[in-house]
């Protein structure tokens, strides 16, 4: 269903591709403030930063190619400064920017944290996990999925905000 229930959750939440390089440079001297902070103290720790985009593949064909670089960039400029992007995206348009070599869908797909929904890995090509083909072939339910965390597979179950397994009809 998308990333769409955690508008109320976000500070900013844009529907237009158009948005995004203008939020793009609105981040960036706060991730080069983290920078310069992070060089003085390498033990400095930040209020977490997350980025939320939902339908990578849609927003990719949208957004120009400047805002394409700009995100890239912004990939880069993060690492290790308490930024999280979290990114909703089809497996079979994932795969495709994967293998025609999408800077941040690269990043994405060998992140050290992947959830995976439906399906089997083998359906999930975009996604960078060590496992052998058994491992790789074994489905799980509509509502059931992988977490892969550096190389590590566990499957879950989707649980409501009480806790219980959530049903088809939800």
């Amino acid at each position: 269903s998308g990333l769409h229930v955690l508008r109320p959750l976000c500070r900013e939440y844009l529907t237009e591709a158009a948005e995004m390089d203008d939020a793009l440079q609105r981040m960036r001297p706060e991730l080069q403030q983290r920078q310069r902070e992070k060089a003085l103290n390498p033990q400095a720790v930040f209020p977490p930063m997350v980025l939320i985009l939902d339908d990578y593949v849609q927003l990719f064909q949208a957004i120009s190619n400047e805002s394409a670089m700009r995100l890239q960039a912004m990939v880069k400029l993060a690492a290790g400064l308490d930024v999280y992007l979290l990114v909703a995206a089809d497996a079979f348009g994932f795969a495709s920017l994967v293998n025609k070599g999408e800077e941040v869908a690269l990043a994405l797909s060998k992140g050290k944290t992947v959830v995976a929904l439906g399906g089997c890995l083998n359906d999930h090509g975009g996604i960078s996990v060590k496992a052998n083909y058994a491992q790789k072939c074994i489905a799980v339910k509509e509502r059931e999925g992988f977490l892969i965390q550096n190389d590590e597979i566990t499957t879950f179950l989707a649980m409501d905000a009480k806790g219980e397994p959530q049903n088809a009809a939800q």
